[in-house]
């Protein structure tokens, strides 16, 4: 195959397989445009926007963790409890494991109608609302799939 810049015919191997420049113009190229402005001011450009991309991801991060502790705060005032345990067998080490089981299965809007999903999507006024209206206890995760498996009934 023919170089375009140095017009020596090499073999395939010597190319990359998007360019009509050998490797050995191709890395010259890059090296001399690397040390022009316009070279500098693409890679300037390219870290500005890996570091903002990082600061949008920790806002994110932030702002749902946030969210999630306001609403758990107003579910324990709520309650009138310290903390959330499951109510079966006093499981308490972890919030993501404590699962939300609904007494009235009519009052559950689809698979997605957990506690956590409250947690993290609803903002605060209809998380107090959902609270409100639901009829719910806590389990664990353990205890919740025990019930639905029918191991024990009596809540």
């Amino acid at each position: 195959m023919l170089c375009t810049k140095c017009k020596k015919d090499k073999e395939l191997k010597e190319f990359y397989s998007y360019s009509r420049r050998c490797k050995q113009c191709l890395n010259e190229y890059r090296n001399q445009y690397r040390k022009t402005e316009g070279g500098r001011i693409a890679a300037k450009k390219r870290y500005i926007k890996r570091v903002n991309n990082n600061k949008y991801k920790e806002n994110r991060i932030r702002d749902y963790i946030k969210k999630k502790e306001g609403n758990l705060k107003i579910l324990l005032e709520y309650l009138g409890r310290k903390k959330i345990i499951c109510e079966k067998c006093g499981y308490n080490k972890s919030l993501a494991a404590i699962e939300c089981h609904h007494i009235d299965p009519s009052q559950k809007n689809g698979k997605h109608d957990t506690l956590s999903g409250w947690l993290t999507r609803l903002s605060p006024s209809q998380f107090q609302d959902k609270i409100k209206i639901t009829a719910f206890i806590f389990l664990c995760a353990n205890c919740h799939a025990e019930y639905h498996a029918g191991l024990w009934k009596n809540i």
